[in-house]
């Protein structure tokens, strides 16, 4: 259930790649703490309109950011012992 909701025109078919929400929730969160409803404005504005974080993207950011996690470690582990 993607979170992200863009024009319909300019929605790519396979959706936001997994990880887009929680990248960008951090870096929003980067230059200093917000609530959930100032983070999704943010991340509006800064899309020039674009992006939309719908209501229950704050329990998606979980699963999302194990997700991350875990590709990142995954990224970290080849990279150490290739």
């Amino acid at each position: 259930m993607p979170m992200f909701r863009m024009p319909k025109s300019d929605t790519p078919k396979s959706g936001m790649p997994s990880g887009a929400l929680a990248m960008l929730i951090l870096r929003v969160l980067h230059s200093g703490p917000l609530h959930g409803y100032a983070i999704a404005q943010r991340i509006h504005v800064l899309s020039s309109e674009v992006l939309e974080v719908e209501e229950g993207s704050q329990k998606q950011l979980e699963t999302e950011l194990e997700d991350y996690a875990r590709v990142t470690e995954a990224i970290q582990s080849v990279l150490r012992t290739a």
